[in-house]
């Protein structure tokens, strides 16, 4: 038997042994373990994940970076008579934020952020933001925006 045959035996032998045990109705090391806490110790594990925004407070500077980009997007809007309609901590699904734009791919984890929309110039701009800095103009809310 050739030295590279004998340590691939012995892996299927040690796979082959850990396969028959866990399948003979043995409890594994890892079923002996405490579980993991839940996320959310107020809710039971079998409670349905809401999709729904969460609300709470949206720091100065994000709003300030979302005139910014209001000005950007809108040039020669007046921002001087630009209002808050809404301004909210969210969880978004994904990282499309709400506001999936066709053909492109988002990460797939809850991402936390903040929708605010803006009134300027009679007219209302739906911004997202990240906590990491990403802002943008949502032009097309999906069923989550609002």
């Amino acid at each position: 038997m050739s030295s590279l045959a004998r340590p691939v035996l012995a892996a299927l032998a040690i796979v082959a042994i850990v396969a028959g045990c866990s399948s003979s109705g043995a409890a594994s090391p890892a079923a002996s373990l405490p579980g993991r806490p839940s996320l959310s110790p107020d809710l039971p594990p079998s409670a349905p994940v809401s999709n729904a925004p969460v609300a709470g407070e949206v720091p100065e500077a994000v709003l300030q970076a979302i005139q910014q980009q209001l000005a950007i997007d809108v040039p020669g809007v007046d921002l001087t008579s630009a209002t808050v309609v809404t301004a909210e901590a969210v969880e978004w699904p994904d990282g499309s934020l709400g506001c999936p734009e066709l053909g492109m791919m988002y990460t797939q984890v809850i991402t936390p952020g903040y929708q605010v929309v803006i009134s300027a110039d009679g007219v209302e701009y739906d911004y997202r933001a990240t906590d990491a800095g990403q802002v943008r103009l949502c032009k097309a809310p999906g069923p989550l925006g609002t």
